[in-house]
């Protein structure tokens, strides 16, 4: 019943998502679409241009589906949640290997299918490498769990456990801060297992990064540098995640700071997490089993890891909690399923329903209704766009990174876009080429209404038809 129960929940709470204002699709999933389109074209990037990291994985995997069903946001946004539902399963196979009991494991899935508001809008978001990462990390999870249920290591196992983590931290670094710790337990596990642990590991860690090492090698390491200089400091990262990422990513918090659920609730629902995660540490300490082991530590570590990376200082939209999601949540259910053994059998029978349903109807509910007000069309604004051009004939479009993105995918590629202005970010350098190389009266240009475009437009002001969409502005040339 429960899984039945969480998959109609979770499609109507992505159905709920997709018609409302957070299932826009932004620039940074447009990107993901755009670049599948490119490599069906021969551009075949080994990370994300302008980034000097996290792996192009996932347009690999799109590109095949772009050249069958051409550009839909849908199509996006699908893969990614299709992303979410596999790592759920991948979950219930960690619990059930870490000895949880059937409904124990069966809630580990829900947590994450059913993540808090915040995190179910990110499983519907196609960003390169969130919903592959998280997946990559669970798979993780998983190997590591079997190896340590073992008397001694494997080789393929342990190959198979360096090369997921090694796929893991290509998609994207930031996995680092709870792959190490977690791979940490396996290592003072088998510390002199040198041939069946660490030279499998680590060939297979190498093998999958091959690609990532030798594009750093011909470009001078410029995965080493952060690309955020850090404009605060490790302890002042680390109070904005307890102060506002955890809060946010449990769906009690909106993206600009207000509690969405009352702030005594929300303090006690905080508590209570923080109760039944402490729970969880103790009860794997007290166990001393590895497995146990190498799924809490992570928790403990993870924060001040997250800490030290400038790159991840923005909570706002609660992305970077898919990091910890797999940890916190078998944590949680260690703990959990530790307090469960001291109820009547009755009450247990009662919460494993009860507890998720609440769960639902308090961390996603009440966010959803809050923060992803319903809308018409959630691309409105795109498709203006793209409708304005073509009665122009226009198939250039240079401004807002924000804008031109999704104007460029929803076109099917047909309008090709560059970006200028602020942030200049380019993403797709035979994009920018073309607009930038066309004819000024033939390419239009969009942003914000308030920006001063004196200095962005080729043209004098007064040789474009201007037109509001939205919050930005569109500059059509009149000869156009």
């Amino acid at each position: 019943m429960l899984v039945t129960l969480a998959v109609i929940l979770g499609l109507w709470a992505r159905w709920r998502v997709l018609g409302s204002v957070q299932g826009t699709l932004n620039a940074d999933e447009a990107y993901t679409g755009l670049q599948a389109m490119a490599i069906l074209d021969g551009d075949l990037p080994v990370v994300i241009r302008g980034a000097a990291y996290t792996g192009t994985l996932d347009a690999y995997v799109l590109a095949p589906l772009h050249a069958l069903f051409g550009a839909h946001p849908t199509m996006l946004k699908a893969y990614t949640s299709l992303l979410w539902a596999v790592a759920a399963i991948v979950m219930w196979a960690s619990a059930r290997s870490l000895g949880l009991g059937s409904v124990p494991a069966v809630m580990c899935a829900w947590a994450v299918w059913l993540a808090p508001g915040p995190l179910l809008v990110l499983s519907t978001r196609a960003y390169v490498s969130y919903g592959s990462g998280l997946l990559l990390v669970a798979l993780s999870m998983l190997l590591v769990i079997g190896s340590l249920n073992r008397e001694s290591p494997d080789i393929a196992r342990s190959a198979g456990i360096g090369a997921v983590a090694g796929l893991a931290f290509f998609a994207h670094p930031m996995f680092v801060t709870v792959l190490a710790p977690m791979l940490l337990v396996v290592a003072l596990r088998y510390r002199r297992a040198w041939t069946r642990w660490w030279l499998p590991a680590v060939t297979g860690a190498v093998v999958v990064n091959l690609p990532f090492l030798v594009w750093n090698a011909r470009n001078g390491w410029p995965s080493l540098d952060q690309p955020v200089a850090a404009s605060d400091s490790w302890i002042e990262r680390l109070a904005r995640f307890l102060t506002g990422l955890i809060p946010r990513s449990l769906g009690l918090m909106g993206e600009g700071g207000s509690w969405v659920v009352p702030g005594a609730l929300s303090l006690l629902i905080l508590a209570f997490v923080a109760l039944v995660a402490l729970t969880g540490v103790f009860s794997a300490v007290r166990s001393r089993r590895p497995a146990t082991l190498a799924v809490v530590v992570p928790v403990l570590l993870c924060w001040p890891a997250m800490a030290s990376l400038s790159n991840l200082s923005f909570v706002a939209d609660s992305r970077y909690a898919v990091i910890y999601l797999p940890f916190l949540v078998m944590t949680l259910a260690v703990g959990a399923d530790r307090l469960a053994s001291r109820l009547p059998g009755t009450a247990r029978v009662a919460g494993s329903v009860a507890v998720p349903v609440l769960m639902f109807a308090v961390t996603v509910v009440p966010w959803l209704r809050s923060q992803a007000p319903a809308t018409d069309d959630p691309n409105g604004l795109a498709d203006s766009v793209v409708v304005m051009l073509d009665e122009a004939s226009i198939t250039r479009l240079s401004g807002h990174y924000w804008a031109v993105l999704p104007v460029e995918y929803i076109s099917d590629g047909e309008i090709r876009t560059a970006v200028s202005g602020d942030p200049f970010v380019v993403r797709l350098p035979e994009s920018q080429q073309i607009a930038e190389a066309s004819d000024p009266g033939r390419l239009a240009h969009i942003h914000p209404a308030g920006v001063d475009v004196t200095a962005l437009l080729p043209l004098p002001v007064d040789r474009y038809r201007v037109a509001e969409v939205g919050t930005l502005r569109l500059y059509i040339p009149s000869d156009g």
